[in-house]
């Protein structure tokens, strides 16, 4: 196994073993730390070529990451160990009895060495706002207004945006009292700025056989001046123009990454960064579920589902001449069908969470629009039936309670009514008070017991 100790007061400390985020029950030997704080080490214990291999992890906050295996180019099926290499990884040393006798050998890299990377996520900044002026927020109706006609009610929500910028947003606080109702409305003045990034694109779908766009270009990067970018397309880093074109050759999930690389600093060292992306290689022929998300939204807002290339390749334009972009997508089977509920159970999970009513037992105008999204989704898994049930957050006279949570259900069901949903594809219920999510005093957050829910009754007993 390998050891550390800690050096204090000119005396070294009892070892301590690094524990099973590297040691495992073979042997691990050769540490070797380089300038960088990557750790190489042999182990034969890891999953490998045969005999020792050669691997190397970082240390973080929360301990070291999984080790990474240095691939065929250093590794054979005999023992390799030993390894000693400069700052870049551009070159070094390690032994091996790969010709049956212990031998030294030396190694050069043409090509950039890349890491750990992080993933390549969508430019967009995402903030959750609240306010915590009123304790009680029982008799209180929430207003967002984020501007270009974008309202959100509630008194905690999330709003994204897609660029950097100063924005307005207004906050329209009713009060409604028992004898009275009047209006709070604030301006807040909120930045968003954007860090130093990567800027690089690759799609989330590329189709079997047909070349795909990757553009790449670098702007707000402060943290070391760049040089050269790569594109890794499973078959190495290779240097990489400002838009590369790839041919994918099998259909399914696929990692790309993007790295770049900037100029030496004044000790030598090669500053480098990576992201990763997963692809969706597809082939024709299949349905699809994707799951879109746009500046003015949260969550599922717009499920869209596909049922051939060509409705596919259409939708994907649309959306991103919206400025949507995808969140995620499933690859159905032949057919909508309840073999495909784990996916309408998590649309209706999210969608729950933007259903927001009133003290006075009303839906609010986003969730009456919300109710209309819902309802296309169950169009399109006609075959499923649901169980809607309606919570309070109120205290005091239980009955009455639960009548106002079931006239809430039956108005419920009779919008979804009004959109085409059967009233007997969904069991409407109001339960009042007595399944509460979060048993408190405080007013804030027994306010989250206000909500509505849906389960799949394919799915549950």
């Amino acid at each position: 196994d390998i050891y550390y100790a800690n050096y204090v007061s000119g005396e070294w400390q009892q070892p301590i073993n690094l524990g099973s985020a590297l040691n495992t029950a073979g042997n691990e030997s050769y540490p070797f730390i380089d300038r960088t704080g990557r750790l190489f080490f042999a182990s034969d214990g890891l999953p490998g070529l045969g005999g020792k291999d050669i691997y190397y992890s970082v240390e973080t906050t929360n301990g070291f990451k999984p080790p990474i295996h240095l691939g065929t180019e250093i590794n054979s099926s005999a023992d390799d160990y030993g390894l000693v290499t400069d700052v870049n990884f551009e070159m070094g040393y390690f032994s091996s009895n790969r010709k049956h006798s212990e031998d030294i050998y030396f190694f050069k890299s043409e090509m950039p060495q890349f890491g750990y990377c992080d993933t390549l996520l969508p430019h967009v900044s995402c903030f959750v706002f609240y306010d915590e002026r009123f304790t009680d927020t029982l008799h209180l109706e929430y207003e967002w207004n984020f501007g270009k006609g974008i309202r959100k009610s509630g008194y905690q929500v999330e709003h994204c945006f897609n660029k950097p910028g100063n924005y307005e947003i207004l906050l329209t606080i009713t009060h409604n009292l028992a004898d009275s109702t009047f209006q709070t409305k604030s301006v807040h003045r909120f930045t968003v700025q954007v860090d130093d990034a990567f800027i690089a694109y690759a799609p989330d779908f590329v189709s079997l056989h047909q070349k795909a766009s990757f553009i790449t270009a670098i702007e707000n990067f402060n943290e070391f001046k760049p040089r050269e970018a790569y594109w890794d397309f499973g078959k190495g880093y290779t240097p990489s123009d400002t838009n590369t074109a790839y041919t994918f050759t099998a259909a399914g999930k696929t990692l790309v990454s993007y790295g770049i690389e900037g100029v030496q600093d004044a000790y030598g060292r090669q500053p480098r960064k990576c992201y990763t992306k997963q692809l969706n290689v597809l082939e024709s022929n299949q349905h699809y579920a994707m799951e879109w998300r746009k500046e003015n939204t949260v969550g599922y807002n717009s499920i869209k589902f596909i049922s051939s290339r060509e409705q596919f390749e259409d939708s994907i334009k649309t959306r991103q001449a919206e400025e949507a972009y995808l969140l995620d997508f499933l690859v159905l089977t032949d057919s909508l069908s309840i073999l495909d509920a784990d996916a309408l159970e998590k649309a209706l999970n999210s969608f729950s969470k933007q259903l927001v009513y009133t003290t006075a037992n009303r839906l609010d105008k986003q969730s009456i629009e919300t109710i209309s999204q819902i309802a296309g989704l169950m169009e399109a898994y006609s075959s499923e039936t649901i169980a809607l049930g309606v919570h309070s957050a109120k205290r005091g006279n239980s009955r009455i309670i639960n009548e106002e949570t079931n006239q809430l259900a039956k108005d419920i069901l009779a919008i979804f009514n009004s959109y085409g949903i059967s009233k007997n594809r969904i069991q409407a219920q109001g339960y009042g008070n007595n399944l509460p999510r979060a048993e408190t005093k405080d007013k804030k957050i027994r306010y989250r017991n206000n909500r509505i829910e849906f389960i799949i009754l394919s799915k549950s007993n």
